[in-house]
């Protein structure tokens, strides 16, 4: 039974990892050609489709599915470190603020979360 169960967990993680995938890829293709649409008419070059492809969609695609996979790789290590101390006859601060780490950092990149969070860490641009 644990087998059918890590299978559904690693199909799970793979599903929804490409969904957000191709979601971060469809939200830099949106505001790609809207930014291109904006564009005044004096400015004789805009992106083609194949650089917004290549320099902005598939990075952003990827950076979503590695936050995602990410989020499924740490929600398994606190289910691991949760399985390994609960026999533990006391639970000292360290381990329990790490278990909590652990498990809201999985939660963040498993809803998709974690690269707008991430990219609140950026300096904002100057005037």
């Amino acid at each position: 039974m644990s087998i059918l169960v890590d299978i559904a967990w690693y199909l799970l993680a793979i599903i929804l990892s490409c969904y957000h995938a191709y979601r971060g890829f469809m939200v830099q293709w949106i505001y790609a050609n809207q930014q291109n649409q904006q564009l005044p008419a004096e400015v004789t070059r805009k992106w083609s489709k194949k650089e917004i492809i290549v320099i902005r969609c598939v990075e952003d695609a990827i950076f979503h599915f590695i936050c995602s996979v990410f989020g499924f790789l740490s929600l398994s290590i606190s289910s691991c470190l949760y399985e390994s101390w609960i026999c533990a006859k006391e639970l000292d601060s360290g381990k329990s603020l790490l278990l909590i780490f652990c498990f809201l950092f999985g939660i963040i990149g498993i809803s998709g979360q974690l690269p707008p969070l991430i990219q609140l860490g950026k300096f904002p641009k100057g005037n």
